[in-house]
């Protein structure tokens, strides 16, 4: 990633500055938990799948009053406190920072675990899925969660829509089965079908807002070299990008990426709280060291694992 200016804060917080381009990338931590019942299925389950029954009150609160879920569903849903996480902390940005936002697009629904929280702070939420099945459980689960959303049968890289930086979309593409934590590295090129270029280069197309669910074990290094990549003949004004470590129980479990005016970020104020809280570091030692070695010098070692790959 080149010359990299990073800064570290006590709360489990990194920022990275890539020095080919100015686009601020901090990496954090959101730590839950989450009981599992480990009970009989009273459905029917494919083996493969039944140890996601034990988790069915973290993925939906309401689960035992009538949730469906088809069989990708059980492992590929956002759980309820994680998507409730995200909702809240997406309305709150835009109410503390009051952008007009007009609209949140859901691009991959899927069965509604994001879209049924995200419709609970936004009024007008359109979800999109080419799966008619996930639509109708969406459809099912959220008169459970007394919610009503507008829905689209349609492939998120085919929809028509003009470019609105009022827009936020939020995008958990499918990573291709339950074996993609198998790999060392996850590519999001030629393990994610549509891959992220793809994926981005549409998003980037409707508007600068964009949170993206992706696996645990991607590159850092691939993630923000794309963003970059598909970004940058937009006319964009400094954003940020923000990469968020969803841990649960102790583990971590997938990542969260947020770009744009819903990132707060302000590098100045953040590089004089490091230097005050590091005083044996200064910006032109930070910028010397390179970014691995500072990283293990700070001992955080799960950032380190994670920008090695």
């Amino acid at each position: 990633m080149g010359q990299q200016l990073i800064e570290y804060f006590p709360l489990n917080t990194l920022m990275l500055i890539n020095g080919s381009f100015p686009m601020p990338v901090m990496i954090t931590k959101k730590l839950f938990n989450a009981h599992h019942e480990k009970t009989t299925p009273t459905i029917q389950l494919k083996k493969k799948i039944r140890k996601f029954y034990h988790k069915r009150h973290f993925l939906f609160k309401k689960f035992d009053e009538g949730i469906v879920l088809d069989e990708e569903s059980w492992y590929s849903v956002v759980p309820e406190e994680v998507a409730s996480y995200v909702a809240e902390r997406l309305h709150k940005r835009i109410i503390d920072q009051k952008i007009p936002i007009k609209q949140v697009i859901d691009g991959f629904c899927g069965s509604g675990g994001l879209a049924i929280q995200l419709a609970s702070k936004f009024d007008n939420l359109l979800c999109i899925d080419l799966d008619p099945v996930k639509l109708k459980n969406l459809q099912a689960n959220a008169v459970i969660y007394q919610r009503t959303i507008e829905t689209q049968l349609n492939n998120f890289l085919l929809i028509e829509h003009e470019f609105d930086e009022n827009t936020i979309l939020t995008l958990c593409p499918p990573w291709g089965g339950l074996d993609y934590f198998k790999k060392e590295v996850y590519d999001l090129e030629k393990d994610m079908t549509p891959c992220l270029s793809d994926i981005l280069r549409k998003a980037f197309s409707i508007s600068c807002n964009i949170v993206l669910q992706l696996p645990k074990n991607v590159s850092i290094s691939q993630l923000t070299t794309l963003i970059q990549q598909q970004s940058q003949h937009l006319n964009f004004k400094r954003y940020s990008l923000e990469i968020e470590m969803i841990y649960i129980n102790n583990q971590i479990s997938q990542l969260f990426v947020y770009f744009g005016q819903i990132v707060k970020c302000n590098y100045d104020a953040e590089i004089d709280c490091i230097l005050k809280s590091q005083t044996h570091l200064d910006r032109k030692t930070i910028k010397e060291q390179g970014l691995i070695q500072t990283l293990q010098k700070l001992e955080i070692h799960d950032q380190v694992n994670l920008l090695k790959q």
